[in-house]
């Protein structure tokens, strides 16, 4: 196993405990964001392009799948209205845009760029929601009890 694989594993590992968090301790936004975000991943695996050839071409399927997650978080923001989604939609925007300068370079120069960009973005969406399921959760304890 190469470096790739173990970067892909934490990042597989580190997924699925942001989500299972999100899910137990969350309120409604973390938890629909954990899901937008689990089902992206999950679409843009289905959709990648095999293994030795993913990223030497736009990822359609992916990018398809990234904009689908970006619609979904605007969507989430307009409903919760939660400043840390912005951010979060904010990202996303930024991952859907970088499908694009692919188009424009000769595969051997902005393939590596392309990788990087899309894998490095998807850290801090999860880093975001696992700080804001955080405080949700502590804002749960502050609150007191409606009778």
């Amino acid at each position: 196993m190469g470096l790739q694989d173990y970067r892909r594993i934490f990042y597989m590992l580190l997924l699925f405990g942001t989500v299972i968090y999100a899910l137990w301790r969350g309120r409604t936004p973390e938890r629909l964001v954990a899901l937008t975000i689990a089902l992206d991943v999950a679409l843009s695996m289905l959709a990648a392009s095999p293994f030795e050839m993913h990223f030497l071409r736009m990822e359609v399927g992916v990018a398809l799948a990234d904009t689908l997650a970006l619609v979904a978080l605007a969507a989430i923001v307009k409903l919760a209205g939660k400043p840390w989604i912005i951010w979060v939609t904010g990202l996303k925007l930024f991952q859907v845009v970088s499908h694009l300068p692919i188009l424009l370079q000769p595969p051997d120069v902005s393939a590596k760029a392309y990788y990087v960009i899309q894998a490095a973005l998807s850290y801090p969406e999860l880093i975001l929601l696992i700080v804001a399921t955080s405080r949700a959760r502590s804002e749960k304890h502050r609150m007191p009890a409606l009778d």
